[in-house]
């Protein structure tokens, strides 16, 4: 700390009536500076604080000194003291910026459950159904500060022994990018398989109690989401195909920064097949004017007609619950539902790469770049 004294100073505070200043607390800035390197990053905010708290009194002092005759020499001294001190606080803001984020990401990737290298286990919290052959599984995570550490998009492989056969399956979790301590999972099973290979991990999953554990490993990316990538994003799921454009859908909503309006049809065979239903009107209603939800059914009651639409997804149906093509606009649609679906919507898949763009989609006039399949 460099004192902001000259020759003048004591005969102009007895003019001025002025009591000594108490002197610069050099030696606390110098402990707070050793504490600091010593990985203690909150006292980053502390000494900028500080320092321009000190420099408060020599700001008011300066002042009265170029009010009076001292003359060039105690201007350039107090300039000069001045100049150090903003250049020390603002070194230290910088050094601290760079320490802090260094640590953050020591801390977050600490608090990591999940690894690419090898699968863990992680116990089951609760398991509810949502209908006939789906439930609503919560796995806890190893402690209360923990996050899965998956990015937006991503997955992650599940693995069981089944009839004696190691299964391993990709799930995708419904719950937040930082959700801490819990992840839920949507899982569904399925008819047994008749191509000969292992399966039955959707009926292993739902079977589990609290208590159980599971194998888990990744994350695996899918898509890389970037808030206000696109202006408007159109989602169309079905059944279990949902967890992906509900992973995203809250990426978007709960970030204030992100201005993304997204808009979602979602199909299933009927009413009762509708999953996480609350949770979907939820966010409508409490992001109106950002998020819309359209429901279609393949068989509906008279009054559903007042609801949502009935049928297949088409052309005409994606032009009305989703948006048309607009070239003009930074646009996407991601699809992800059961093959017959997306073989009608957007086209198959070429194994893990997205394939040629087809179904309505294509009708529609959309083009391959418009259109992510999961």
């Amino acid at each position: 700390m460099i004192l902001l004294r000259c020759n003048h100073e004591p005969i102009l505070r007895q003019k001025l009536c002025l009591a000594d200043p108490p002197p610069p607390p050099a030696a606390q800035l110098s402990q707070a500076q050793d504490c600091f390197i010593k990985n203690n990053i909150l006292t980053t905010m502390f000494l900028s604080r500080h320092i321009a708290r000190c420099a408060a009194p020599h700001v008011v002092r300066s002042r009265q000194l170029f009010s009076t005759s001292a003359g060039r020499k105690s201007t350039a001294t107090v300039a000069s003291g001045l100049t150090a001190i903003l250049g020390a606080a603002a070194g230290l803001s910088y050094l601290g910026s760079e320490e802090s984020s260094v640590a953050l990401a020591d801390e977050e990737q600490r608090l990591t459950s999940l690894s690419k290298k090898e699968f863990k286990d992680f116990p089951v919290l609760s398991n509810k159904m949502l209908s006939k052959d789906t439930n609503l599984i919560t796995f806890k995570l190893p402690s209360e500060d923990h996050t899965l550490g998956l990015t937006v998009a991503s997955c992650l492989s599940m693995s069981a022994e089944i009839d004696g056969q190691n299964v391993s399956r990709p799930y995708t979790p419904i719950s937040r990018r930082n959700q801490k301590g819990v992840a839920e999972f949507v899982i569904k099973s399925y008819p047994p398989r008749t191509d000969g290979k292992p399966g039955g991990m959707g009926n292993h999953l739902r079977s589990l109690k609290p208590g159980d554990t599971v194998k888990m490993k990744g994350p695996w990316k899918k898509f890389s989401y970037t808030a206000n990538e696109f202006e408007e994003v159109g989602m169309i799921a079905g059944g279990t195909g949902i967890t992906p454009m509900f992973q995203i859908l809250q990426e978007i909503l709960y970030n204030e920064d992100d201005n993304t309006r997204v808009k979602l049809l979602y199909a299933n065979k009927s009413i009762d097949d509708i999953l996480i239903k609350e949770r979907l009107d939820q966010l409508e209603m409490d992001f109106p004017g950002r998020f819309k939800v359209t429901y279609t059914v393949d068989k509906a009651p008279w009054w559903w007609q007042m609801k949502g639409e009935t049928g297949f997804v088409t052309k005409g149906m994606v032009g009305r619950c989703i948006f048309k093509p607009d070239g003009k606009k930074k646009r996407k649609i991601f699809v992800c539902g059961p093959q017959p679906m997306m073989n009608a919507v957007s086209g198959k898949k070429a194994g893990r790469k997205q394939g040629k763009l087809g179904g309505c989609l294509k009708q529609a006039g959309f083009t391959e770049d418009d259109v992510y399949k999961f």
